[in-house]
């Protein structure tokens, strides 16, 4: 959501965000949005409430650091209530060894902190129809124009075994 992770840049994204017409808007961190990770050096609880805020509730917003969430209910057409299922995490592979000030990231595979940053994704038995995320899974639109860089090997596999209905991310820039 910014370039350096300040509180004026992410009250400039909350704002936009919280204007926007829709009911539900689900929201995941970025590996620029220093002060939303909990532990990094420029942690700010202040930038955190924005987002965790009773207001940012009213207002549809939803956001989602590795957990799981029911975030609506959907009528089936035989008028059943279905709960909808959202699963957001933030992590991803940090291949730039120099940028050890990004958020919510992990050495790739094989390290086991990539394991780690998976180990609370949801099975196919918890049923999380969506899964939202920052970055991608391991070949599944990662090409980047830098060698060396790709999706989660981790991230993959625990999709893969869940089989979310709808899988959502970005982060790599040239995919």
């Amino acid at each position: 959501m910014t370039d350096d992770g300040t509180f004026k840049e992410l009250h400039t994204a909350y704002t936009w965000i919280a204007s926007l017409p829709h009911k539900l808007k689900i929201i995941v961190a970025g590996n620029h949005d220093y002060s939303l990770e909990r532990g990094h050096s420029h942690f700010d609880p202040q930038s955190s409430a924005l987002f965790t805020s009773d207001e940012a509730r009213a207002k549809g917003i939803v956001y989602l650091d590795r957990t799981v969430q029911t975030v609506a209910y959907v009528t089936s057409p035989t008028g059943e209530k279905r709960p909808l299922t959202v699963y957001g995490n933030p992590m991803q592979p940090n291949f730039l060894t120099k940028s050890a000030l990004d958020s919510f990231t992990y050495p790739p595979f094989p390290d086991p902190a990539a394991e780690k940053a998976w180990a609370d994704a949801p099975t196919a038995a918890d049923n999380a129809q969506v899964w939202v995320m920052h970055s991608p899974p391991r070949d599944h639109l990662d090409e980047t124009n830098r060698s060396g860089f790709w999706g989660c090997d981790v991230q993959a596999a625990k999709i893969a075994a869940a089989k979310p209905r709808l899988v959502v991310f970005g982060h790599f820039h040239f995919s």
